[in-house]
This record gives C-alpha cells, sequence and structure tokens, in this order.
C-alpha cells in the first residue's frame, strides 16, 4: 500500500512539472499534493511495526474502555473477591480507573492503602500499549487531580525507575478484574 502511494506521489509530481516551447511550466498543487502523499508513503513503509504482544494489549485496553465507557464519572464498585475498590474517573477528555487496595491486617506487612492509576484513554480513543500506571499511597490522595506539571513530573519519574507501565501480567489481572467487578456487582454511588 505505502508503494502505491509513493508511486502515485511522484506522478503526481511529474505531473505537475511540465515542459513547453523552451520554458518549464509549473503547477504548484500537483507537486504539493504529491510531496504530501510521498511524505505519507516513506511514513507508512518505514513505521516499526508492533510485536504481537503489544497488540493483544491493546485489544485489551480496547476492550477495558468500551467496559467502562458508559459508567458516570465517580463510579466505584467491590470487588467481591478480593475486596478491592474499583473507580471511574473521568478529566480532561481522559478516563481513568483507579483501583485502590485495601490495608493489610497482617502486621508482618506493615503495608499502607495503596491506588493504582490506569490511563485507559481519552477522547473516546484508547490509549496504545504498554498501559501507563501511577501507584501512591491513599492518604497522599486527596480526591482532587493533580495539575499537569505534576503529572507529568510524576510519569517521568516513573519512567526512569521502569515502574511507569504495567506489566502484561498486571493488565491481565485488571482486565479480569474490571469485567468481573462491572458484570457482579452493584456499583455505589
Amino acid at each position: 500500500m505505502a508503494c502505491v502511494v509513493i508511486a502515485v506521489a511522484l506522478a503526481l509530481i511529474a505531473n505537475g512539472v511540465g515542459f513547453g516551447a523552451g520554458t518549464i511550466m509549473i503547477s504548484p498543487l500537483p507537486i504539493v499534493v504529491g510531496a504530501f502523499l510521498l511524505g505519507a508513503g516513506v511514513t507508512a513503509l518505514f513505521r516499526p511495526r508492533r510485536s504481537p504482544g503489544l497488540r493483544t494489549q491493546d485489544v485489551m485496553i480496547g476492550s477495558l474502555l468500551s467496559a467502562v465507557r458508559d459508567l458516570p464519572d465517580g463510579w466505584q464498585a467491590m470487588d467481591p473477591v478480593t475486596g478491592q475498590i474499583l473507580q471511574l474517573r473521568r478529566d480532561r477528555g481522559m478516563i481513568t480507573l483507579v483501583v485502590v487496595e485495601p490495608l493489610s491486617d497482617d502486621p508482618v506487612l506493615e503495608r499502607a492503602a495503596m491506588m493504582t492509576y490506569y490511563l485507559l484513554g481519552g477522547f473516546g480513543r484508547p490509549v496504545p500499549a504498554p498501559l501507563n500506571r501511577y501507584v501512591a499511597p491513599l492518604h497522599e490522595q486527596d480526591g482532587e487531580s493533580m495539575p499537569w506539571r505534576q503529572a507529568r513530573q510524576e510519569l517521568k519519574m516513573a519512567d526512569m525507575t521502569g515502574t511507569a507501565y504495567a506489566t502484561p501480567e498486571e493488565l491481565a489481572e485488571l482486565h479480569d478484574l474490571a469485567l468481573r467487578v462491572i458484570t457482579r456487582s452493584e456499583p455505589d454511588q
């Protein structure tokens, strides 16, 4: 397909330059359109291919987004199996799924409750894999969304430490959790 686009682009460029009576006549419209098509064709020809693992993650992210798309902002429900609370947040056109893990009763762990934010998509489209995540203690969040600058800094720090993306196994667990909670439990408003 990319080779066909490149061939059409070169034909348009050649059609835009004509020779007649010892002068060169240039028609700008076919040249501009041909140059645009040439750039699109070369880009399509050399774009990196996605691995089958990332394509599988893309399908799971799209499935998650379509499952929560019609739920209202602030929707939350508890998983009867694990006790985790699933929340849906909509902010600035973006859909975020929040998983709140309960406090640990085991004194050996002494772990505080954690919130994990998964950015599923925005403006009607799912995000491409791998899925971004942000983990924070429950007491640290006040329910307000963080400013863009702080969110960028948090994601940059998570990317540098290697914790910015959910693993395929974590994504599969999130997918199963979300579908189980949405289909089996009543939402708490």
